[in-house]
């Protein structure tokens, strides 16, 4: 991480270092222009040093400090000798320091062109294509489960977070930062997680420099209350001061001086002891082409600091693989994958789909877009983007990449069938969606994609103008027109899977599904509830009180159940608590069919038999020609 790269730096850096000029020329008077040039060159370094790791907090990869001081050191004698050259010629001296200085300058130039150069995608394509070793995959992305699919966006949980501490007088001397909000599963559930920090400086002193904890957001229930963990000792926080600032400790205090230090995360570990992960990482191109080396997770409360290589990472951390180093990799591969030439020309290039959202100040922000997934409680978080083509009119993906947050392993899933939908046309979809057009302030947040009922999906939270999770949408990726809205997360998945019937999806199975099952028992309990004009029912069957099963008012049976009837259903296995009824028969009912609808069943039952015989047909005929072909095969043997 370079200090060139922050404008202010780069400022003060110069300022600093005009002043190392002035002090240097008063030196020149006494001392003589050695001593002169040795205080330039000192004072460069250690502007370097200071504003990038003190002013700053931006401990700086150790050999960048040394490489950016020499040269800049070193240009600001050259410039210096130049100066006196021309300035001391009218009193009949010689141009000797000013060729010596544009002598240096000159050299510097050409080394500093090769060495940069050498690094250059002309030269190095492959290199930068291959930072990632990318898997291609004609599978589509593990299934979710559904009670792991997130719904708040990070602005929402920033909302939300802010009723924790609300109350009394924690308020008062912390805060919670939005953009210090990390994602996380914790216990199987995901949650958004973010410190106390500090209200400045004085809160800082007065607190002894301790943040007392953290507070907790649901990121898959929109209606769960934010937790507010106390009882902790936080001394090392992003927020704390001097040499207590995290990045600063791990750079001076333990000596992370030769890797860079990359963001830092603040997770919590199942039992809630919180720590920052700080991934580990070294340039392996030049300054560029970081490679992920581990992690090494801080204690704030101890300053313990423990390094680990990315295979022996413990099992509740999240993220190692940096946000920042998936863009670089997924860009690179995607520019590069058909060589450096074709990325200028344009040929087989895809980059990273951005995503135009207005999250309620900025009207039109436009962001590269990558969020993290977690497929299933056991499984290792992933990166997930979308990839375009360089074209700003396309509104669709050429596939997605997905990246395992862990140790970066990369599978690029391309588009297997026509193409699919990319966030903006997402977000313009559902905007435009009658059940959330009307809804004058409501505006679609973060599209996160999933693979849910088989088949790829874009989940999108709709928020109000105050950042609330109003409503919840779900769009088939190979179709933005078709959505699917609820007022929950349940019943948008019912609704989504109505839509995906309708608009006759093969392959549709729930997302963990094991097997379909067929259970009879007596309702033990039963209670309906209706939401946007949509009734469901809610049993508890004796025969298997593990699972709470749904049944649409659609079916017309139970609108005259009861508790003690006995029942059968047929639904979906699947690890969740609460399950949609496939079938539902209430056997104490005996309902007579109207003549129409008998006529309807007939019909359906004659198509169905009907599909079936010509398929039966179609198979022996296929095993005959494979019968034939054989037969020939034998006969040229």
């Amino acid at each position: 991480m370079s200090t060139l790269k922050n404008p202010l730096i780069i400022v003060n850096t110069f300022c600093i270092k005009l002043n190392a000029l002035g002090v240097g020329n008063k030196l020149k008077e006494k001392r003589g222009n050695k001593m002169s040039y040795v205080v330039i060159a000192l004072l460069s370094l250690l502007s370097e040093y200071f504003l990038g790791v003190w002013l700053f907090h931006i401990p700086m990869y150790w050999p960048a400090i040394i490489w950016h001081g020499v040269i800049t050191a070193v240009s600001f004698c050259a410039f210096s000798a130049i100066w006196e050259g021309i300035k001391n010629n009218g009193y009949g001296y010689d141009w000797k320091s000013t060729y010596i200085g544009a002598a240096v300058i000159a050299a510097l130039l050409i080394v500093g062109f090769f060495v940069d150069a050498s690094n250059w995608p002309i030269v190095n394509a492959s290199a930068y294509r291959n930072l990632g070793d990318v898997t291609v995959s004609n599978k589509s992305i593990d299934a979710v489960s559904q009670k792991n699919i997130r719904l708040l966006p990070k602005a929402s949980a920033a909302q939300i977070g802010k009723q924790a501490i609300g109350k009394g007088n924690i308020g008062s001397r912390y805060e919670l930062d939005e953009d210090h909000y990390d994602v996380q599963m914790v216990n199987g559930t995901i949650y958004w997680v973010a410190p106390l920090e500090f209200r400045g400086f004085l809160t800082w002193n007065s607190t002894g420099g301790i943040s007392p904890g953290y507070v907790m957001v649901n990121a898959e229930d929109k209606f769960a209350a934010p937790k507010l963990v106390e009882g902790k000792k936080m001394r090392y926080t992003w927020g704390a001061w001097f040499s207590s600032n995290y990045l600063r400790y791990m750079y001076l205090a333990k000596g992370y001086r030769n890797v860079g230090l990359t963001e830092p995360t603040f997770e919590v570990d199942d039992n809630g002891k919180p720590y920052y992960v700080i991934s580990l990482t070294r340039p392996t191109l030049g300054f560029n082409g970081p490679k992920l080396l581990g992690a090494a997770i801080l204690d704030p409360e101890t300053g313990e600091v423990k390094r680990y290589s990315v295979d022996k990472l413990p099992k509740w951390v999240d993220r190692a693989f940096p946000e920042e180093m998936a863009k670089i990799y997924t860009n690179n591969w995607g520019k590069y994958v058909s060589g450096w030439w074709n990325s200028i020309v344009g040929i087989d290039v895809q980059e990273i789909s951005s995503v135009e959202v207005d999250d309620g100040e900025e009207e039109h922000r436009e962001f590269q877009d990558v969020f993290l997934v977690h497929n299933k409680e056991n499984d290792d978080p992933v990166w997930v983007t979308g990839m375009t083509s360089p074209s700003k009119k396309d509104t669709s993906l050429t596939g997605y990449m997905a990246i395992n947050s862990r140790n970066g392993k990369m599978t690029y899933y391309p588009a297997k069938t026509g193409s699919l939908g990319n966030e903006s046309a997402v977000i313009k979809s559902v905007d435009s969606d009658k059940v959330v057009s009307i809804q004058k302030t409501y505006r679609a947040s973060q599209p996160i994609f999933y693979n849910i009922y088989g088949v790829e999906s874009w989940v999108v939270p709709v928020l109000s103008k105050n950042n609330i999770v109003e409503m919840v949408a779900i769009v088939y990726a190979n179709d933005t027109r078709q959505v699917a809205v609820g007022e929950t997360k349940q019943e948008a998945l019912e609704n989504y899977k109505d839509l995906l019937s309708e608009i006759k999806a093969t392959g549709i199975v729930p997302t963990d599904a094991k097997d379909t099952k067929k259970i009879a028992g007596k309702i033990i309990r039963i209670t309906d509830a209706t939401i946007n004009g949509s009734t469901r029912f809610y049993l508890l069957i004796d025969s298997d009180q593990t699972k709470l099963f749904e049944v649409s008012s659609r079916n017309t049976e139970i609108l005259g159940s009861q508790v003690g009837d006995r029942v059968q259903i047929t639904y979906d296995d699947t690890s969740e608590d609460r399950v949609a009824v496939k079938s539902f028969d209430d056997l104490e009912l005996n309902l007579t069919k109207s003549q129409p609808q008998r006529e309807y069943e007939q019909q359906v039952q004659q198509q169905k038999t009907k599909s079936m015989d010509e398929l039966k047909k179609q198979q022996e005929e296929l095993q005959k020609q494979i019968n034939d072909t054989k037969k020939q095969m034998d006969e040229l043997q």
